[in-house]
């Protein structure tokens, strides 16, 4: 177990330090700026103006499906292998569950961004009629990337940086999902070596958050209240990604297309 932390320490280190040297190297190459640390802190700047609606979101979308699921699996005796219906339905409900609340943290995001005031009805009413297609793209979007993992993963980073906003540019343009597919590889053309880096960052963040939860989860001992420390701020982590995504779709259209606040408006009006 330590050797395959050592290794995957090692392994965030040198595509660290491929990423910035590829980053810096192409970020010379272009007449505009993409600045991570804007992507950052807006996206975080995003849910410090609204920290309780996207902890509610994320404890309801996330943490609920998540605590079912330890509970279920701690309380009810399943014998040699839980009822396939049952893991199904389980598993089905919380991947749609899963998929609304990343489509209301998007939303809620492009919106903080765009300077509109947070409606959650309204944001509702835009994104529920999307969910079908955002199941497909979310369909689409795993399976490809764990065939790319399953090729030396460096496809499945390829995959990853091209399509890094494309939910967001399904939710703002109200695109079907091969539609939202090809949108975020063209916004994302000449900035991948730097989404690359994002997501090492991402990653590197996301080892060392998830280590210090499961010691805080262990100190609470192994009981209940292991359990909900763990999956509360877990679930907590899962705000990050969605506010990341929708910043950089915010930027990349902003520095490419002249975005100005609110363009979104007339996309939707």
């Amino acid at each position: 177990m330590f050797t395959i932390i050592i290794l995957t320490f090692l392994l965030l280190a040198v595509a660290l330090a491929v990423a910035i040297g590829m980053a810096m190297r192409n970020a010379g190459n272009r007449s505009w700026s993409f600045e991570l640390s804007r992507v950052i802190g807006d996206a975080f700047g995003a849910i410090s103006q609204a920290p309780l609606l996207f902890a509610v979101i994320v404890l309801i979308t996330s943490g609920a499906p998540m605590a079912a699921a330890f509970t279920m699996i701690g309380l009810i005796d399943w014998g040699p292998s839980p009822p396939l219906l049952a893991a199904f339905g389980l598993g089905l409900t919380a991947l749609v569950l899963g998929q609304i609340g990343h489509l209301l943290l998007v939303a809620a995001t492009l919106d903080l961004l765009d300077r509109r005031p947070l409606e959650l009805r309204a944001i509702l009413a835009r994104i529920l009629p999307l969910l079908p297609s955002a199941m497909l793209l979310l369909i689409l979007f795993w399976l490809a990337i764990g065939v790319g993992f399953a090729f030396f993963v460096i496809p499945a980073l390829v995959l990853a940086c091209l399509w890094f906003v494309v939910t967001p540019a399904m939710v703002a343009e109200r695109l079907g999902a091969f539609a939202s597919f090809a949108r975020s590889a063209e916004l994302t053309a000449g900035v991948r070596w730097q989404l690359l880096l994002l997501l090492v960052i991402g990653g590197i963040f996301w080892t060392v958050a998830q280590a210090m939860i499961g010691g805080l989860a262990a100190i609470t001992g192994d009981g209940l209240a292991s359990t909900i420390v763990y999956t509360i701020l877990t679930a907590m982590l899962g705000m990050i990604p969605p506010a990341v995504a929708a910043s950089a779709y915010h930027t990349l259209r902003a520095q490419k297309e002249g975005l100005r606040v609110n363009d979104l408006e007339q996309v939707f009006a």
